[in-house]
Formats: structure tokens, C-alpha cells, sequence
């Protein structure tokens, strides 16, 4: 089952934030199918995948807030590849990335390697200030990976970007 086998074609243009023929952001309702749909695959497959969530500090002027999440977003439209899956985890205040297509062996890298092309791209597209305020976290699939005790969650949460 794909996600447009469970969506009505009525409501496909709502699925997605963006104009027509540009690469677009999932709304949060997809990019949450989505998610699941991922986790279906690894259980059925093993092959890992892993979810990053990009938030931003400053709640209390939700205008700058979202003005960074906007930037952040773009720059990550431009800037993953194809197959990866990018959208609203929690509308306008979270975006998520599904990164797929690496082996169990390439976990003790991948987390270090996502995390530095995210923030040199991220640095290399937002203002500072903006830049400043996003803090992300990593969630590896499936969910005991690299742990001694089987069904174990993992989580890396990361306190703001590596400034280089």
C-alpha cells in the first residue's frame, strides 16, 4: 500500500505545501502516514531508516518562529535528495526529514554525517539568528538499534546545531 493508494484524489492538492512543480513539503496529516508506512517497511524488511525533527526555540514570537521553519524548510526542499521525505511533523511548529537508503553498517556514521551536510547547508541558508534558534533530534528505525536490549527506544537529541 502506498500513500496515495489511502488518499482521495479530491484531497491530494491539500497533502502538500508548495506551487505545482516544485518539490514539496508533506502536510503533517501525510508526512505522518508517511512515517508509518516507513516503520511498516523496516519491521517487514530490517532495512533502518531514521527521522529527524528540526524545531525552533523561539515560541514565544511565533512569527520568527515560523519565518525560521519556513527558511529551514526550503533550504531542505533544495538541498536532500529525491527519496528522502520531507513535511510537517507538527504543522508549522515541527518539520521532519525520513532519511532512507543506508545499510546497518553505515549507522555509526550516518547520524554525524546527516547532522554536519544539515548544518552546513542550514548555515549556509539562513541568517544567523534563525540558525541559532533550530535545535534537532534524530530517531533511529527500528527502534532497538545499537541497543544491548532488544525493542529499546533510541532517540539522539541534539541541543542546537555543531558550530564549526
Amino acid at each position: 500500500m502506498t500513500l496515495m493508494d489511502v488518499i482521495d484524489e479530491a484531497d491530494a492538492g491539500e497533502l502538500f505545501s508548495g506551487p505545482p512543480g516544485e518539490r514539496m513539503a508533506l502536510n503533517e496529516e501525510a508526512f505522518r502516514q508517511m512515517v508509518v508506512i516507513e516503520r511498516k517497511r523496516t519491521e517487514r524488511s530490517g532495512n533502518p531508516f531514521l527521522l529527524m525533527l528540526l524545531t525552533t526555540g523561539n515560541q514565544e514570537d511565533l512569527s520568527k518562529a515560523r519565518a525560521a521553519l519556513g527558511n529551514t524548510l526550503s533550504a531542505l526542499l533544495k538541498s536532500t535528495r529525491q527519496t528522502d521525505v520531507i513535511g510537517w511533523y507538527k504543522n508549522h511548529a515541527t518539520i521532519g526529514v525520513v532519511f532512507t537508503g543506508f545499510s546497518l553498517e553505515e549507522r555509526n556514521n550516518i547520524l554525524s554525517t546527516i547532522l554536519a551536510k544539515v548544518s552546513n547547508t542550514l548555515r549556509d541558508h539562513l541568517p544567523p539568528g534563525q540558525f541559532n534558534q533550530l535545535s534537532v533530534s534524530f530517531h533511529f528505525f527500528p527502534d532497538d538499534w545499537d541497543h544491548d536490549a532488544p525493542g529499546a527506544k533510541q532517540s539522539r537529541p541534539v541541543s542546537g546545531f555543531a558550530k564549526s
